[in-house]
């Protein structure tokens, strides 16, 4: 396997400097948009900085959908627990620089306050008053959910309807303030972008589940390992089963829902040539993990993928992997 680590490396840090450069460049293109003429006078720098830190943050912010969508071409090289972990850095730098806009603009530019007066138009504070206490508690929750003890899921459903609020108020913000999306081509490319990332959302925690439950598994055994582990034995039904390469994980859900909060990522621990029946040894850890053990034969199982990108060459024929304990925070 050593042979093979300066040529994965050097392929993974070529394919992580690429995406990178196409993050950064999404993630600035709402400034790039505003030098294209129609221009308009200059303000103040502060003004403007603030501004600017407004669009940069709604730009990362709607990024963020992109990152959880687990696509294949991006995982593969990447890994899609890399890319979860970086989502969760930058959603809170997205929020910082969103907060960041507002507190600019109210220090070097006082009267901006009537934007949070709801005497001045009610339902305008409402919704910019909302956005703040979203990205607020996007933070808070983020950091502090298991200190909090709030379960996952209700983590799960309350980040994607917060995210999903600032978006879209933000976004309708930008249109009404209207100074710089005032030409048509800009506004159209303002709300693509938004239908673009909510339409992410809708295809991960829609589209994706729907088509999980089209090839059910079920369980035909659970047996308890050493170290407060369990090993789900699943069978495909009415399909060939899952071909995956060893070192890759599925998303596993019991719920039949496509609406479902119930789904995890675990490993794959079955032999690659067997994908008519697999395996998922599951350490006792969080919320959902802790019960696992209850799982009884003949229960019905949906998995999603597999994704990951650490996995053996096919030309190896022999390795030995050194586990590393890493704590997520989806378990």
């Amino acid at each position: 396997m050593a042979c093979h680590a300066p040529r994965f490396v050097k392929s993974a840090r070529k394919s992580l400097m690429r995406w990178a450069a196409l993050y950064v460049t999404l993630a600035l293109l709402p400034l790039v948009l505003l030098f294209v003429p129609p221009r308009l006078p200059g303000r103040s720098l502060f003004v403007e900085y603030g501004v600017g830190l407004g669009f940069v943050g709604l730009a990362l912010l709607g990024l963020q959908f992109v990152l959880t969508g687990r696509f294949h071409r991006v995982a593969s090289s990447l890994g899609l627990d890399t890319m979860l972990q970086f989502h969760r850095e930058a959603g809170i730098i997205a929020a910082l620089f969103v907060l960041g806009h507002v507190v600019v603009l109210l220090l070097y530019r006082p009267g901006y306050r009537v934007f949070l007066d709801p005497r001045v138009d009610a339902a305008r504070a409402l919704a910019l008053w909302l956005v703040l206490i979203a990205l607020l508690l996007l933070i808070a929750l983020t950091l502090l959910r298991r200190r909090l003890g709030l379960p996952y899921e209700w983590w799960r459903a309350a980040h994607a309807v917060f995210a999903s609020a600032v978006l879209l108020i933000g976004t309708v913000h930008v249109l009404r303030v209207g100074r710089y999306v005032s030409v048509p081509w800009r506004q159209t490319v303002w709300i693509a972008a938004v239908f673009v990332a909510l339409g992410l959302l809708l295809h991960v925690r829609i589209i994706r589940p729907l088509q999980a439950r089209r090839k059910p598994w079920r369980v035909v055994e659970i047996r308890r390992e050493r170290g407060s582990a369990w090993t789900l034995t699943l069978v495909p039904v009415g399909h060939g089963g899952l071909r995956f390469d060893a070192g890759q994980f599925v998303w596993l859900s019991f719920d039949p829902s496509a609406l479902t909060l119930q789904q995890h990522p675990f490993s794959l621990s079955s032999s690659a040539e067997r994908p008519e029946q697999i395996e998922l040894t599951i350490k006792e850890l969080g919320d959902f993990t802790s019960r696992i053990g209850e799982v009884r034969p003949g229960r019905a199982a949906f998995l999603e993928g597999p994704y990951g990108a650490f996995t053996l060459p096919p030309d190896v024929t022999g390795a030995v992997f050194i586990p590393v304990a890493w704590e997520s925070h989806l378990s």
